[in-house]
């Protein structure tokens, strides 16, 4: 697995910063994230992988009881998720601090719902492969998945933001953040190695003025 320790330091000291821990709607204000927690929703058991503080598996939760896992490599995102969880008074959930080697020890077929929400372009190519071949063992047959994926990075935003290039199309940002640089057509080709793609679309974020690609995927086994 590659080293993201970096990484892993950088979100400490983002999510040890616990904020506001009380939930009180499922919406995140974005209507096209909304829809996709809707429509992975009425899964019993979902895992979130790159759960952060596990703001999107709480709207799962509230929105249908659904049993919650989440996995991150942060352990201040996962204490934050705890927290959150308790303070939210959700009754079946878990929190698992790791990466890649983590869902080695998941059973097969044990979750019919996956989210996979900015983590797979900020992996190393070969580890957002193995993520995806665990996912798929992992997800029953017609299981669910929402992937959402950054914006495609220009060579002048390239240079811009001072992003070194590790290898082909993988940066690393002076965030300490790696980023998998593909356009919306080579991830729709890539992805659709591992699953079916039922629907693709843009997400706007207002307050960065940039899209997020956001694909709801099917498990055919």
């Amino acid at each position: 697995m590659f080293d993201y320790n970096s990484t892993k330091k950088f979100w400490d000291k983002i999510f040890i910063k616990r904020g506001n821990l009380k939930i009180t709607s499922p919406s995140t204000g974005v209507k096209e994230l909304d829809d996709s927690i809707i429509w992975i929703s009425d899964c019993k058991r979902i895992m979130d992988f790159g759960c952060g503080n596990g703001s999107m598996l709480i709207r799962c939760a509230l929105q249908n009881d659904a049993e919650c896992l989440g996995i991150d490599i942060s352990s201040e995102a996962i204490n934050t998720a705890n927290e959150k969880f308790k303070v939210n008074k959700i009754k079946d959930y878990s929190f698992i601090s790791g990466g890649v080697e983590v869902l080695d020890k998941m059973e097969d077929s044990s979750f019919d719902g996956i989210i996979l929400y900015n983590i797979i372009d900020n992996l190393h190519p070969k580890d957002a492969n193995q993520v995806l071949k665990e996912i798929k063992r992992i997800l029953k047959n017609h299981g669910k998945i929402i992937l959402k994926v950054n914006p495609y990075i220009t060579k002048e935003e390239v240079k811009e933001w001072n992003m070194t290039l590790v290898e082909k199309n993988f940066y690393k940002e002076e965030s300490e953040i790696y980023l998998h640089n593909l356009t919306t057509e080579e991830w729709k080709t890539y992805l659709s190695g591992y699953f079916i793609i039922d629907k693709y679309i843009d997400v706007y974020y207002e307050k960065h003025k940039r899209f997020n690609r956001l694909f709801y995927l099917t498990n055919i086994k």
